[in-house]
């Protein structure tokens, strides 16, 4: 499911491939302790994310995207917030063909945002391909599960959506949510994927970016790998993704697994599903190459001591 030269476009965000460059950041994004308790994960060095990144961009099984929002361009300033790492730097180039120049900025500690002037010219990108800026604010991901696993016993994956741009629901409001009934006829003409997403940075949550990315992923697959269904393992305590998959993006409870602390929630799609909740999404699929991340002008927030 090699995805290295993949570009989802949707009405805000970008989705692009998970490179080595992203990697100094996203290692940013989880060295944070409640990061890594909100997605179940375990810390890893640095040398150890590099790894990761290449067996990601490798594997067949699974593939994760780096989601890119538009930075806010007003009065003349761009602010770059820095989301749950401590001290980062926050470098954002443009092109300097036809003046424009070369932008950077240092931010101190955690929570704090610098403002760095842009030319009266810097707009955000648009579908039909105006330059823009954009900055990494968390990633999705997508993992083939086995023919039957939707209707399996929970294997002990955990859910790492984190976005809590979402109504919070009562655990009254989620026990009347009604077991699905399984769609054989979905079920046996594609795939079966389990879908994820992380909004890392806390200054973008709350717009609704969580939802977008994950129907931009939904829609990716839906087009290009073949799928028919899609499972969320959600932590039962986890009531923003709760939210998110079951009032959002239309998921039915499949099962609770108690042993593992999650509920488990699935949707099907038909063939005119699919090409209707493409086009809702606003979805777009492209090449994704230098040229392009030129074009998008991403901004790269890394570590101080991590820079070369």
């Amino acid at each position: 499911m090699n995805n290295k030269n993949v570009l989802v476009s949707g009405q805000r965000l970008r989705l692009v491939p998970y490179l080595r460059h992203h990697v100094p950041r996203y290692h940013c994004w989880m060295s944070d302790p409640k990061m890594l308790e909100l997605t179940a994960s375990e810390p890893l060095t640095l040398q150890e994310e590099y790894e990761n990144q290449q067996e990601w961009l490798c594997a067949e099984d699974k593939l994760t995207f780096i989601i890119l929002a538009p930075v806010s361009v007003q009065q003349g300033e761009m602010e770059v917030h820095e989301g749950v790492c401590g001290k980062c730097s926050a470098t954002a180039e443009e092109n300097v063909e036809g003046g424009k120049k070369i932008l950077h900025s240092s931010t101190g500690g955690a929570g704090q945002h610098s403002k760095i002037p842009v030319d009266a010219a810097t707009t955000l990108t648009t579908r039909d391909g105006e330059e823009g800026l954009y900055v990494m604010i968390g990633d999705c991901n997508l993992f083939l599960l086995s023919s039957g696993e939707g209707e399996m016993e929970g294997d002990g994956n955990t859910d790492s959506t984190v976005d809590t741009a979402f109504h919070i629901l009562s655990s009254d409001e989620i026990s009347s949510v009604e077991p699905t009934t399984t769609n054989p006829t979905a079920a046996d003409c594609g795939r079966c994927f389990e879908v994820e997403a992380m909004i890392a940075e806390g200054n973008f949550r709350r717009r609704g970016f969580g939802e977008e990315a994950v129907r931009l992923l939904m829609s990716y697959a839906l087009d290009k790998l073949r799928a028919s269904r899609f499972v969320a393992k959600v932590r039962a305590n986890n009531f923003s993704s709760i939210q998110l998959f079951t009032s959002k993006l239309g998921f039915t409870l499949l099962k609770e697994v108690p042993v593992f602390g999650e509920i488990h929630y699935i949707k099907f799609f038909i063939d005119s599903d699919g090409e209707s909740w493409k086009e809702e999404a606003g979805y777009l699929i492209g090449t994704y190459d230098e040229s392009v991340e030129r074009k998008l002008r991403i901004t790269n927030l890394v570590p101080e001591n991590e820079q070369a």
